[in-house]
């Protein structure tokens, strides 16, 4: 991601969790973009080879953002823990 966090601390701990999300769901939404046009791409075609190329990068995109979520939720159970 290109966008900057601030680091953790005690008075702005809810305003750096804020940032993550913004940040988060701005990465989630460039990747949904790609995604769309990969499949309008592939739409377009219809060639057998290029529709099972789509299939491939559309699971590879989700997994990324399945990751990201997975991350996030890792991050913010551990923020919790902190205070």
């Amino acid at each position: 991601m290109y966008l900057l966090y601030m680091k953790p601390g005690k008075k702005r701990s809810g305003e750096y969790m804020e940032h993550k999300i913004i940040a988060s769901y701005s990465s989630l939404c460039i990747e949904l973009e790609d995604l769309m046009n990969v499949v309008e791409l592939g739409q377009e075609d219809g060639a057998p080879n290029k529709m099972a190329a789509t299939l491939n990068i559309v699971g590879m995109a989700l997994k990324g953002i399945i990751s990201e979520h997975q991350d996030n939720i890792k991050m913010m159970n551990e923020h919790k823990k902190e205070f």
